[in-house]
C-alpha cells in the first residue's frame, strides 16, 4: 500500500466544505476502492468510527471558535498553528503513511484568507509561522479546491442556518471582513494556481468536478 493523498478543499463560510468533504470521501472510497479519512480545520482527524484521533487539536478547535474569547489575530495565527501541528503530527501525516486519502475541510490557507486578507495579519509572516509549526508536505497537499460563490448567494445560504445563536468567532464577524476573506481566496487560487470550484451547482455535481481533478488520467 502506498502513501495516501491529502486533498484539502477550501472556502469562505457557507460555501458548503463539510459536505463535499463528506460526498468526496465516500465516492473515492466507493469508485477508487480507497481508504479513506475525514478531519478539519481547527480540529482533529477522525477514524473510520468517526471517533476522535488527536483530542488535543479538538479541544483547540472549540477554544478557537469559541466568539466569547476575545482575542487578538496573532492569537488566532497561533492557536490555529498548534491545533494543526497536533493534527498532523499525530493524525495526516501517520494515515497517509498508512495508505488512507486524508480528505480536509481547511487547511493552512484558511488562515492566509482569514487572518491575513480579513484581518490584516502578515501573510509572508503567516506562511513562515506555519511552516515552523508543521512541515512542506503539510503546506503542499496533492490537491487543493477552493469553493467560491458569488457573495449575494454565500449570505443567503449563511442565513439559512441559525447564524444568530451559534455563529462561531469568525462567523460573526461583519460582512465586510467575510467579503475581505472571499476575495482573498480568490487571489490566492490565482496566485497558487488552485482550482476556483463553483459551489453553485448541487453537491453531487460539486464533487463530480472535483472527481475530474483527483481521478484524471493523470492521477491513475
Amino acid at each position: 500500500m502506498g502513501r495516501g493523498r491529502y486533498i484539502v478543499i477550501e472556502g469562505g463560510d457557507g460555501v458548503g466544505k463539510s459536505t463535499i468533504v463528506q460526498l468526496l470521501a465516500e465516492r473515492i472510497a466507493r469508485d477508487a476502492g480507497l481508504k479513506t479519512l475525514i478531519t478539519e480545520e481547527p480540529g482533529s482527524l477522525r477514524d473510520e468510527k468517526g471517533i476522535i484521533v488527536v483530542p488535543i487539536a479538538h479541544e483547540l478547535r472549540i477554544m478557537i471558535k469559541a466568539k466569547s474569547l476575545t482575542r487578538s489575530p496573532l492569537t488566532n495565527v497561533l492557536l490555529l498553528n498548534a491545533s494543526r501541528r497536533e493534527n498532523w503530527l499525530q493524525g495526516i501525516e501517520p494515515a497517509l503513511v498508512a495508505g488512507y486519502d486524508v480528505i480536509s475541510a481547511r487547511n493552512w490557507e484558511s488562515t492566509t484568507a482569514y487572518q491575513g486578507f480579513g484581518q490584516g495579519w502578515d501573510i509572508d509572516h503567516i506562511e513562515a509561522m506555519v511552516l515552523e509549526a508543521t512541515s512542506k508536505e503539510y503546506m503542499h497537499p496533492d490537491f487543493t479546491f477552493i469553493l467560491d460563490l458569488p457573495e449575494k448567494e454565500r449570505l443567503a445560504r449563511q442565513g439559512k442556518r441559525d447564524y444568530n445563536s451559534s455563529a462561531d468567532t469568525f462567523e460573526s464577524l461583519a460582512d465586510d471582513f467575510h467579503t475581505r476573506v472571499n476575495d482573498g481566496y480568490r487571489t490566492i487560487a490565482e496566485l497558487r494556481g488552485y482550482p476556483l470550484i463553483s459551489a453553485r451547482p448541487s453537491p453531487d455535481e460539486v464533487v463530480d468536478a472535483i472527481w475530474q481533478h483527483v481521478h484524471s488520467p493523470e492521477q491513475k
